[in-house]
């Protein structure tokens, strides 16, 4: 009977609320800050008040990577995929950056969906950047409160493998011989953001967001900001703008972008 239970609380997440509460009281009695080797630039609204409301021409992303290059970051990553070409100025300023950094920069692999198949595909990005750049993956699953439970080590759809973004983050995709493990993707109840895993990271919600060094992306592209804030950092570009950002449930926070 025991076994059933568990099985059907499995399967149905109505065990979901303890395990939350659990979590709460655990990281509430260990409280961290962040490292301060992750920094954040935001394509915030105070940046989108000044360059317009994203996507933003490639010149923009451009003049933002070159900027932080000169200012000594070690890693770029973004939560852009780019899988689409705009227009010829804007997209070969835009490689041009890539390709000054020397394969430093790391984009997200967007997973979709086929409208008529119902199959999931790899939007990949367009070969101009594709070729000089790293890729990596941004897919994660929400819990019944819209938290994010955990992010897959790497997924494999059709051949294309990338590990998940935030191991790249957390160095451990950049030291040579880690080890990680591919697994076929398979969708449930036909919601692309819910997988089964056989190797999985869980986000530590006792390490305050707050803390985490954020700096507007005007302020780096305007030169506003000391070089030292940067050298050496890994740095993470994503969208907080309140139009286009996607967020997510931390308890004892409320709603925050994803990028965090």
């Amino acid at each position: 009977i025991a076994f059933g239970v568990a099985l059907f609380l499995g399967a149905t997440e109505l065990g979901e609320p303890l395990e939350l509460g659990g979590q709460i009281l655990r990281d509430s009695t260990r409280t961290m800050s962040a490292s301060g080797n992750i920094v954040i630039v935001a394509k915030d609204d105070r940046s989108a008040k000044q360059l317009g409301a994203l996507p933003w021409p490639r010149r923009y992303d451009a003049a933002l990577i070159d900027k932080l290059r000169e200012m000594g970051a070690k890693t770029i990553a973004m939560d852009d995929g780019f899988t689409s070409m705009t227009n010829q100025t804007d997209d070969a300023a835009l490689a041009g950056a890539f390709d000054r950094f020397g394969g430093k920069v790391w984009l997200n692999t967007i997973i979709e969906r086929d409208g008529v198949t119902d199959k999931l595909f790899p939007d990949v990005q367009a070969p101009l950047f594709r070729t000089r750049t790293q890729q990596a993956h941004l897919m994660y699953w929400y819990n019944l409160f819209g938290q994010i439970r955990y992010l897959p080590e790497s997924i494999k759809i059709r051949d294309v493998s990338s590990r998940s973004l935030a191991e790249i983050l957390a160095d451990k995709g950049l030291i040579s011989g880690y080890d990680t493990h591919d697994f076929e993707m398979r969708p449930r109840i036909n919601d692309i953001s819910n997988f089964f895993s056989t190797g999985e990271l869980r986000p530590d919600f006792a390490i305050d967001f707050r803390t985490i060094p954020t700096i507007s992306a005007i302020d780096i592209i305007k030169g506003n900001v000391d070089r030292s804030a940067i050298a050496g950092k890994i740095i993470m570009i994503g969208k907080t703008d309140e139009t286009f950002a996607t967020t997510t449930a931390i308890p004892w926070y409320g709603r925050v972008p994803v990028v965090y």
